[in-house]
């Protein structure tokens, strides 16, 4: 049978399988669905094979799997017709609950421990928003899509005897790994209730140590809302504007934490009203905080793959580059961030030396012109190595088509010291 959830065009074949079903409401719980009759491409196909399932998607190899698994899968794929569906609209990929009448987002990629934290922040009463995608209206307010939170199990080792309590006698669907939770009345916002956002806290579970909460970069908020936003954007562009503003009006913290007992408590002390008390607390170590949180993150790792513009002459040594019209750029705390639309709908970051080649692009110019002026403002640092890492931006921002191929004359040499040695 096909079924279509409110508020989406997409819909999903599934099977009349007793267990996947009672799976799939104890997944989307307040997330109204209803059988359909149509003739448009389901976005994914759950089929019976005996007492499995397997699930189907267009151009991916068939997944044999549990019924809650299943039910699992279906949620991601709406989550992903929401974002495709609503192109300009910011769907934040995090956790939200509320503290005093404003919620914390905690953005996220899969295993931040953002499921396992709002779920104790259920369990000492906050009302949850969402523990993976948190839309967000016209307004800058969270929209809760009224889906269960969803716990990996087992439960990480730091769980108290009490919370695992909880989590057992809350239990709505569960196959041993995934587990979703049948929240107390008022625990789970219902389906198209709004609130305000009051901060972004970021996210640094580690091994051990005590919980510490101090304020994040900007930046570094904006850069992990960016790769975590924009994946299949057709025009980047407006949501990197929402974004940025976002992080400039909020304000950014980051919750270290190995014990789920002592995060609970900091953001009760820290947000158990509002204004909320932390608004001097130290900077973290922004290089560390970096290091540690962008290097867990899959798409820090992964090799980003460009749509190529085939008419578009492959980049060579020497070809003048100028920025691509289309493209907007956004600075935050030195740090600019790139976005266009087709095949530049991509965020691109760059630090403070490469904003300053990007400065020069407002004219067209080459790798050595730029390695000329770079080589200017850091002359201690060996020409070589800024002539291959110059070689190295030119080629990324051109196939990347943030900057294109410019055309015309020569123009006489123009270019002003606009690389600005970073302050230490």
């Amino acid at each position: 049978m096909r079924l279509a959830f409110e508020g989406l065009k997409a819909n999903i074949d599934v099977p009349d399988h007793p267990a996947f079903l009672a799976a799939l409401k104890a997944a989307a719980i307040d997330w109204p669905f209803h059988r359909v009759e149509t003739d448009e491409e389901p976005i994914a196909r759950i089929i019976a094979r005996g007492t499995s399932l397997v699930v189907h998607h267009p151009e991916e190899e068939p997944v044999p799997t549990t019924p809650v698994a299943a039910a699992c899968d279906v949620m991601v794929s709406l989550a992903g017709a929401l974002v495709t569906e609503n192109p300009h609209r910011l769907c934040l990929h995090g956790a939200a609950a509320l503290f005093a009448g404003r919620l914390l987002v905690f953005p996220g990629h899969s295993h931040a421990g953002k499921s396992t934290l709002t779920a104790r922040l259920a369990a000492d009463g906050h009302t949850i928003f969402g523990d993976d995608i948190v839309p967000l209206d016209e307004q800058g307010n969270g929209v809760a899509l009224g889906v269960a939170p969803r716990l990996r199990l087992p439960l990480p080792a730091s769980a108290t005897p009490a919370f695992r309590d909880f989590v057992m006698r809350h239990a709505g669907a569960s196959d041993g790994r995934y587990h979703y939770l049948a929240l107390p009345e008022g625990r789970l916002a219902r389906k198209g209730t709004t609130a305000p956002i009051g901060a972004i806290v970021l996210l640094d579970r580690q091994p051990r140590g005590p919980a510490d909460l101090r304020a994040a970069p900007r930046s570094l908020a904006l850069k992990l809302l960016a790769r975590q936003n924009v994946s299949y954007a057709e025009d980047a562009r407006p949501l990197l504007a929402q974004m940025s503003a976002l992080v400039q009006r909020l304000p950014c913290y980051v919750l270290a934490y190995a014990d789920l007992e002592e995060a609970a408590e900091q953001l009760a002390s820290a947000f158990g009203r509002w204004p909320a008390a932390p608004q001097h607390l130290p900077l973290a170590d922004p290089d560390a905080l970096s290091r540690r949180l962008l290097q867990h993150d899959p798409l820090a790792e992964a090799d980003i793959e460009f749509d190529q513009d085939l008419s578009c002459e492959p980049y060579r040594p020497g070809m003048r580059l100028v920025r691509n019209p289309d493209v907007t750029m956004h600075e935050v705390e030195g740090e600019a961030f790139l976005a266009g639309v087709d095949h530049t709908a991509a965020i691109n970051n760059l630090n403070p030396i490469a904003l300053g080649i990007w400065n020069l692009m407002i004219h067209p110019v080459d790798e050595a012109e730029a390695a000329y002026v770079l080589s200017g403002a850091f002359p201690e640092t060996d020409p070589h190595v800024i002539a291959r890492d110059v070689s190295a931006l030119f080629q990324s921002l051109h196939d990347s088509r943030f900057a294109i191929e410019a055309t015309g004359p020569r123009p006489k040499a123009w270019y002003p010291l606009v690389v600005a040695r970073p302050h230490t």
